[in-house]
């Protein structure tokens, strides 16, 4: 079997992706290929069409087409239905789009990896309240954290998504009433002490510029807190928001090893085996 794979985004040629695909099919023997594959959202639909003509087995989706491809999949994983965005999809024997998210369990293992507490922490503080943060704040309910506070530049789109995870917690069986998720401003002294900040914004990808209110956030973390960013950059100088915390003397790590798991975890949805990580991680650090 040939293995046709592919990251379908605009903008992507600064993606990381094919290096370590790539560096997984060569550790099992497969034969197969990783492509980047740049389609403008008015192209999306015919793109794809492309890609199953073509018998292609599956693609990662990123920014900005992960909502648009949630709705053209003909199935949606728990995960994809749970977060309402889908960034990796396997196309089946028949042609229907098998969309996943692979968003929570990335953020969750790589979170693990750089945590050196005891899980779960009193307070997280997730910046930012799109789909990534939406994984996130599933990923810490799971984790077992109890308060969650979720701030934004948009105050009105954070307090929706606090709203929104309060009311599945409130309806799931067992419920989760120990959990308080919330959406405080911006400028809020928090108690007790956040001891894990989170960025799930862009912020960070295209410059050096911090927001007033995310440099607030890193200044109110707990002295052996961590700050985390999904962001990574591919030099060594690290992303605005982890030099900015590394500053201030604090724990930091940026998206580097999310990036790493979600690949494993797609790997192993198109191929079946488990993503070899060590080699995906060895492949972008060359």
């Amino acid at each position: 079997m040939r293995y046709l794979l592919g990251l379908v985004g605009h903008p992507v040629s600064h993606s990381l992706s094919p290096l370590m695909h790539k560096a997984a099919l060569a550790h099992y023997g497969l034969d197969g290929d990783y492509k980047l594959i740049d389609l403008r959202p008015e192209m999306l639909g015919k793109g794809i069409e492309k890609l199953v003509a073509d018998r292609y087995t599956g693609f990662n989706v990123t920014l900005p087409h992960k909502r648009t491809v949630a709705a053209l999949a003909g199935e949606l994983t728990a995960e994809g239905k749970l977060l309402g965005a889908v960034n990796t999809v396997r196309i089946n024997q028949s042609g229907v789009l098998v969309g996943h998210n692979t968003d929570l369990a990335g953020f969750l293992m790589a979170l693990s990896d750089a945590w050196t507490k005891g899980f779960p922490g009193e307070l997280a503080v997730v910046m930012g309240a799109g789909g990534a943060a939406r994984a996130a704040v599933w990923a810490l309910v799971n984790l077992g954290w109890s308060r969650i506070s979720v701030v934004s530049r948009i105050s009105q789109t954070a307090k929706s998504l606090a709203d929104e995870v309060s009311r599945l917690l409130a309806s799931q069986e067992p419920r989760k009433e120990n959990v308080i998720v919330d959406a405080p401003a911006v400028a809020t002294v928090r108690k007790p002490v956040p001891d894990l900040v989170v960025n799930c914004t862009p912020v960070g990808l295209g410059d050096d510029i911090v927001p007033d209110w995310m440099a607030q956030q890193l200044a109110g973390l707990a002295s052996e807190g961590l700050f985390y960013d999904m962001v990574y950059r591919r030099d060594e100088i690290g992303t605005p928001l982890v030099k900015m915390a590394r500053a201030l003397n604090l724990a930091a790590s940026d998206g580097s090893g999310m990036l790493v798991h979600q690949a494993a975890l797609a790997f192993n949805f198109w191929t079946g085996k488990a993503g070899p990580v060590d080699v995906m991680r060895a492949a972008i650090a060359r």
